[in-house]
């Protein structure tokens, strides 16, 4: 069994991340996880606009997002237990708050990280003598020389998906809603139809 933990990534389009958990052949279960850390300081619209946009992953997996509130640190590792995961697949985050958090998680359980939620990840582009760029220009051009990999294949059906309801021992928490709407249409689909 393979764990996908959702974190900035809501999307089963274009994601290395799908494509790694993949390639064992095993059943795979996709979690988000509902850090007070991160939901705190956020306001109203931030946080539907969240809640939205796991409705919307949730929809495209027939139900079978599995949604946990707690700490990272002690839920993620209990669910990969719960489904006798080798490994957790993630996306990497460059935050310093997802780095740490990541980094005490992978203590307690294999994480493999595949991709990131940028078109090219951060720190791969600098000048000559390693530092980062600080005039646009410049790193444009840089960034475009390098250029980035293509899209992904990934969808709903790239892997057997894992109903969260066999899921024992684990206390799933449903998705919330907030009352405070944000204006943005939320979820894979509005995010493609942006580029349209």
């Amino acid at each position: 069994m393979s764990l996908v933990w959702f974190r900035r990534d809501l999307r089963l389009g274009d994601l290395p991340t799908l494509t790694a958990a993949a390639e064992s052949g095993d059943p795979v279960l996709g979690l988000f996880v509902l850090d007070d850390r991160l939901l705190k300081p956020s306001g109203g619209p931030r946080k539907d606009f969240l809640f939205r946009s796991l409705e919307a992953l949730n929809e495209q997996l027939d139900g079978r997002l599995m949604v946990v509130h707690g700490d990272p640190e002690s839920v993620v590792p209990k669910v990969a237990k719960a489904i006798d995961a080798d490994e957790v697949h993630i996306s990497a985050d460059y935050g310093p708050y997802g780095r740490e958090r990541d980094q005490r998680v992978g203590e307690k359980v294999t994480l493999v990280e595949t991709g990131s939620p940028y078109a090219v990840a951060p720190g791969r582009i600098t000048k000559n003598d390693g530092e980062p760029y600080k005039v646009f220009t410049p790193y444009s051009r840089q960034w475009m020389e390098h250029g980035w990999r293509g899209p992904a294949d990934t969808s709903a059906k790239t892997v057997t998906w894992i109903d969260p309801d066999d899921v024992k021992g684990v206390k799933r928490a449903k998705i919330p809603s907030e009352t405070e709407t944000s204006d943005a249409d939320a979820g894979e689909k509005a995010a493609l139809a942006q580029w349209k």
